[in-house]
């Protein structure tokens, strides 16, 4: 598989128990349908102060802002135009998520924004 973003070959990689494929490249990744539900859920991760301080003051935004909402990769599983989505619906990390088979691409770091915003939501819930 391919990285939509600059065509570099993926390397498969296993992050917190799920098998995902990265680009060494862009820092891009792309996970199955449900390996971000599971990682997220895992919480093996910890993540230092200045994580912590981006995310701090993070409040939920719905919808997706104008400026990402015209991208369209293609899919690296089926070559299908990729949607852009809101994770979670509200925590402002855009992913692109392939309506065809469900995988996910994630620019770099936003992999570990999402589970940061979540577990510091969770913390202060």
């Amino acid at each position: 598989m391919r990285c939509p973003i600059d065509n570099t070959e993926l390397r498969p990689i296993e992050y917190e128990g799920a098998l995902i494929q990265t680009c060494d490249s862009c820092g891009g990744e792309l996970l199955a349908a449900d390996a971000l539900a599971h990682i997220v859920k895992k919480r093996e991760e910890v993540f230092g102060p200045d994580w912590q301080n981006l995310v701090r003051d993070h409040e939920p935004l719905r919808g997706i802002p104008d400026h990402e909402s015209h991208r369209l990769l293609p899919c690296p599983v089926c070559d299908e135009p990729m949607a852009t989505v809101n994770y979670a619906g509200d925590t402002q990390v855009i992913v692109d998520r392939c309506e065809g088979c469900g995988a996910l691409w994630l620019d770099q770091h936003e992999l570990e924004m999402a589970q940061v915003i979540l577990e510091h939501w969770k913390q202060n819930a």
